[in-house]
Formats: C-alpha cells, structure tokens, sequence
C-alpha cells in the first residue's frame, strides 16, 4: 500500500538512488580502504628500514640519504623545507635564472684556469659569488654580491658586480690555499648532520693550455665550512673584494 500521492514509478526511482549512493558509498570505502593499506605498507617498510640499519654496525647512519629518510619517516617539516632550499641551493638555474643571474659560467670561459667560489649562511641575506680566471698569467677577478628576499625563498637580486685584474702573486696564493685543502681530492659531498650553518661551493675548471679543450673539472659542496682549509680560500678572495654588504651577527 502506497501513501496518497506516491506512484511505485516514484518508489522504484527512489530506491534505484539509494541503492546507486550505497553502492557508490561502498565503492568509495573500498578504495580508502586499499589506499591506506598502501600508505601503510610503505611506512611500515620504511620503519622497518631504518630500524634495521640504525642498528646495523655495516651501516652509515651518518649519510645525507639516512638522514633524509628518518625525517621523511618522521615528517619533520623543518628538515625538509631546509632539504629543499639546499637542492635549490644546488640548482643554479632555478635561484638564477637568465634575467637575475650575474656570476659567470666558468665552464664558458676560455680561461687556463678557473674557480668559482659561492657562499651563503643561514640567516643572512646575502649570497657572495667570486670567480677567478687565469687567462694565460692575466689575471681576472669578478665578485657578486646577491641580495635575498626571505618573504620568497627563492626570490633573489644582484646588488653588487665588479670585475678587476689582479696580480699573478695573488693567483698563486690563492692557488696555494686550494692545494693545502687538497680540493682537487675531495669527496664532492661529505654528510654531516646539524641544522642551519654556512655553505661554500667551489667549482674549479682547468683547460688545455694550447687548445682551450677542457681538461678537467671539479665540484667539492660542504655545509659547517668556516674555520676549514676550503673556507680560507674562500675567506681570501673575500677580502680582495670591495664591497660592504656582510650579515653581522
């Protein structure tokens, strides 16, 4: 028996929608359901992973990848917004695009020999650039200054350009201090842990003498660098620079 005013044509439309949402509600339970079982698939290997090889003596903890997964693994946002801003850090071409860029491609120059020395710190503005090139015992020298914009993270501009000669004698003292931290012998990473500190990159390029063919090139990235060997080469070209713009802390 119907009430008043209901057809079964109505009826029967109605229960084809709740059996439709019910079947939809089912279905979509379902998916949930194997969704979270992958998430929790995937964390519980990669707990069990680094429970493993946190207790493992054949195993460096120590590594730059270690590292990474137990903040992964642990979701600790402030580890991975500083990761990001040290693989931009390391992407030239997404800091520096073609319109902000200033600091020369050392691997375009037709240099003997040439190094590229990029500085930063946390907490201080500024990133400092200084290439020096060897052009057949002329000697060149240009310093960047980039000023950065902490509101966007990757947002940044040149404040600071100059490029000067310099004698072969200052080419040789700088040189000497890269042999004593035997850059060309270096790891191009080293893993260390810790938060926030300073980052020094040097680049070197070296040419064949009589043909400008590219001989050799090298790339030695190290995070906590000053009081090092490296940051003395760095610390050299720094105060042949003439510009003022340093963080004081």
């Amino acid at each position: 028996m119907t009430r008043p005013g209901i057809s079964y044509k109505q009826i029967n439309m109605r229960l084809l929608v709740i059996l439709f949402l019910s079947t939809l509600f089912s279905f979509s339970c379902s998916i949930k359901e194997r969704t979270s079982d992958k998430i929790s698939l995937k964390d519980s290997a990669l707990n069990e992973f680094i429970r493993h090889t946190s207790g493992s003596k054949y195993y460096d903890t120590s590594t730059y990848t270690h590292q990474f997964l137990i903040n992964y693994y642990r979701n600790d946002t402030a580890y991975l917004k500083k990761s990001i801003a040290d693989i931009h850090r390391d992407t030239p071409n997404v800091v520096f695009p073609e319109n902000v860029r200033q600091h020369v491609d050392i691997m375009k120059l037709k240099a003997q020999e040439s190094y590229q020395l990029s500085y930063s710190r946390s907490f201080c503005k500024y990133n400092y650039f200084y290439t020096i090139s060897n052009f057949h015992d002329t000697i060149t020298f240009q310093s960047v200054v980039y000023e950065n914009n902490f509101e966007n993270s990757y947002s940044t501009k040149p404040i600071y350009e100059k490029t000067t000669s310099l004698s072969l004698e200052t080419w040789n003292k700088f040189k000497g201090r890269l042999e004593y931290a035997d850059f060309w012998g270096l790891n191009i990473h080293k893993s260390q842990i810790g938060f926030d500190g300073d980052y020094l990159t040097i680049e070197g390029v070296s040419r064949n003498k009589f043909t400008s063919d590219l001989s050799s090139s090298h790339i030695v990235h190290r995070r906590f660098v000053e009081g090092t060997a490296l940051y003395n080469a760095f610390e050299y070209l720094n105060k042949l620079a003439v510009h003022k713009k340093y963080c004081q802390y």
